[in-house]
């Protein structure tokens, strides 16, 4: 759902979410500026958990949702975390680019507290990939500003 409203938010938002099986390809259209800019997003499921980093080997922005409703399932967002960022990182040495990485906090749980489990900043204490983190609700739509600005940045000229 928070692609469609990032790409439409007039999407109706009351329809049934269904986690994303396989992979959805879709462009944004941002403006940087007075210059529009095309943005290419390649959304993978969670059953495709075990070939993300395969996915990001030649990328070097990610956007990473985590759902702070599910604290179940807060172990194995951790270890994917780790494995995307340890990919980010090696990308960005060898493409000699800076890589990004946004976190995207989902549903209204305790984004505190996921933050203290996956030890976010820990992790990122000593790497050379830029984090950005977004809290997105899907009532308000708060974050999808933050995520635009985001993706933009991403865009080199």
């Amino acid at each position: 759902m928070l692609l469609k409203l990032l790409l439409d938010r007039k999407y109706n938002q009351d329809s049934e979410l269904v986690p994303t099986v396989g992979v959805n390809l879709y462009n944004k259209e941002l403006r940087r500026g007075k210059k529009k800019i095309s943005v290419s997003i390649r959304e993978l499921g969670g059953a495709l958990a075990p070939l993300w980093v395969e996915y990001l080997k030649a990328e070097t922005s990610l956007i990473f949702v985590v759902d702070t409703l599910n604290l179940g399932q807060v172990g194995l967002v951790a270890v994917k975390l780790c494995e995307c960022l340890a990919q980010l990182e090696r990308n960005s040495i060898s493409f000699n680019q800076v890589a990004r990485l946004c976190v995207l906090w989902t549903k209204q749980g305790s984004v505190k507290t996921v933050t203290k489990l996956l030890k976010l900043k820990e992790l990122l204490h000593n790497s050379p990939v830029i984090l950005t983190e977004v809290r997105f609700d899907q009532i308000t739509l708060a974050g999808i500003p933050e995520l635009e600005q985001w993706l933009t940045s991403t865009q080199t000229c």
